[in-house]
């Protein structure tokens, strides 16, 4: 409402006044999910790609930390795992280094038995200081559980 000198009055002034502020708190990337285009971008760039390129396979690396970060790792196996697919072949190390990666991602994802053969793929490929690393938490845990599994 507004009086006769055309000042807003009243609980409809008051509403009109948060307007601005509200607006002003609400910005099309976080309506959007600003923090997920990185990762949309890498998926698409992955999925357009029909041979190896490093710089797609590092942006994929890139969109791993963010799907991890935002809780999501079973978006984040299957980016590394595109990751991994398109490292060049002569850059044995990075691959290896997204292999780990992917196998980490699928067993936080609870599925350890595509981790295990992950992990197992990242140790046979492994030349060099790769092969001497300590494997990652999870190649640990997944190998573990294998191990220990009730046998049919």
């Amino acid at each position: 409402m507004a009086d006769r000198n055309g000042k807003r009055t009243g609980s409809v002034g008051l509403a009109l006044a948060w307007v601005p502020k509200l607006a002003f708190c609400l910005q099309p990337d976080d309506l959007l999910g600003a923090h997920r285009v990185p990762e949309e971008r890498a998926r698409h760039l992955a999925a357009s790609a029909d041979a190896a390129d490093a710089d797609v396979a590092a942006a994929l690396d890139g969109a791993v930390r963010i799907a991890l970060k935002r809780g999501a790792p079973q978006a984040a196996a299957e980016l590394a795992e595109h990751a991994v697919r398109l490292t060049p072949s002569e850059d044995v190390d990075a691959a290896h280094k997204r292999r780990l990666a992917a196998g980490d991602a699928h067993f936080e994802a609870g599925d350890t038995s595509r981790a295990h053969a992950v992990f197992a793929a990242a140790a046979d490929d492994a030349v060099g200081p790769a092969r001497a690393r300590p494997p990652s938490v999870g190649w640990r845990a997944s190998t573990y559980s294998k191990a220990t599994a009730p046998r049919p």
